[in-house]
């Protein structure tokens, strides 16, 4: 992850490299670019507020951790309202200026302009309940729906440690079809959206992607400590 804007954060970036043994431990890097320097995260604080948002890092993509350190519990199969849409058929933020190649990004609105004003889809989801095995935890369960299609996990539900609803957590996906051109046939639902909303605190963290699938963007060298440095 590469913030940027705004400018006190631009150039800070997150490297997560994931050991494929998963009893070992993920490595984690946050180059802040006020500092000028990579430092090593160490592993409690991934479920710290990632730059002071609703999010930690442990929440990316629904569930950014290891599969050990959660107990998991199947809790059955549902269709649910889920947030897949056409990222082209939407109604499009108008106050923010469109990207250099006409790209505008999705709306959001509702009170605190805490929600995506997209279109949402009945959908089958397989609902999974993930328990930490660590007591000192902060959450006490996450309540996963899983779509059933792509096996996205775009709808969660957080629990704080005395077991009540703390935040909900959805990311929004477009059908690569009705995205940028390049996006056209991938058959890749693509990460568009986000809202972590907290309920006790009544504040909530929203995103917006401008999500590409194209490899060359991504070669083995982007995901080296070294190349951290490289966004200066």
């Amino acid at each position: 992850m590469n913030v940027l804007e705004p400018q006190d954060l631009k150039n800070s970036q997150l490297l997560i490299q994931i050991n494929g043994d998963d009893t070992k431990l993920s490595d984690a890097y946050l180059y802040l670019g006020f500092q000028r320097r990579v430092r090593r995260l160490a592993t409690g604080q991934t479920t710290d507020a990632f730059l002071g948002s609703d999010l930690m890092i442990e929440d990316f993509e629904g569930y950014n951790g290891r599969i050990s350190d959660m107990k998991w519990t199947y809790k059955g199969t549902k269709n649910i309202l889920m947030p897949y849409y056409n990222h082209n058929e939407q109604k499009l933020a108008t106050d923010m200026p469109a990207e250099a190649d006409g790209y505008k990004f999705i709306n959001f609105g509702g009170q605190g302009g805490c929600f995506p004003d997209i279109t949402w889809q009945l959908r089958k989801v397989f609902v999974v309940e993930a328990a930490p095995v660590n007591s000192s935890h902060p959450v006490s369960k996450r309540v996963l729906h899983i779509d059933a299609q792509v096996y996205n996990i775009n709808r969660t539900l957080i629990y704080d440690r005395k077991g009540e609803l703390w935040k909900s957590w959805t990311i929004g996906k477009s059908h690569p079809d009705f995205h940028l051109p390049i996006n056209k046939g991938s058959g890749i639902a693509i990460d568009d959206s986000f809202s972590m909303v907290d309920l006790q605190s009544k504040h909530c963290t929203t995103g917006q992607f401008k999500g590409q699938v194209d490899s060359k963007l991504n070669p083995p060298t982007l995901f080296q400590v070294q190349n951290l440095r490289g966004g200066d």
